[in-house]
């Protein structure tokens, strides 16, 4: 069989994808390689004097530019959210967040703070129930 050589865009882009959140046997499955190749291209990777970044398509940045980039990033998370709040009632906002969190594989919190909503809990869930499931709840607790 023979041996497939990848180019450095599509190991540069595998690895982005990891630092973005997807899960390495997903990336593994993608490109058809093995856990250990791509854990070899991770490590190859953190020591840019040697492989060098460049060989690998990334782009190292200083923490000045970094943070630069970093706050701009956010900035436009920021105007995806208020445009997405504005424009979808809770219920598809909802629904996106479970639509992420099954598309994306990540956890409903993460995909709940991508859109800008709040973390579920018990108690939470609780709190959204209308009032008149809420009163006749504790009426059942006070006759029981």
């Amino acid at each position: 069989m023979n041996r497939r050589v990848f180019t450095d865009l599509e190991i540069g882009g595998a690895l982005r994808d990891l630092e973005a959140g997807v899960r390495l046997p997903e990336v593994c499955a993608r490109l058809g390689v093995s856990e250990r190749t791509v854990n070899r291209w991770r490590r190859e990777a953190r020591t840019p004097e040697q492989h060098g970044a460049a060989s690998l398509g990334l782009v190292l940045l200083s923490s000045d530019q970094a943070a630069i980039r970093s706050d701009a990033l956010e900035r436009n998370l920021d105007a995806l959210r208020l445009v997405l709040h504005t424009l979808l009632d809770d219920e598809e906002l909802e629904r996106g967040a479970r639509l992420i969190e099954a598309r994306c594989r990540i956890s409903a919190q993460r995909a709940r703070r991508l859109l800008g909503l709040a973390p579920v809990n018990a108690r939470v869930a609780q709190a959204r129930e209308p009032a008149p499931v809420r009163q006749l709840a504790q009426l059942a607790r006070e006759l029981s």
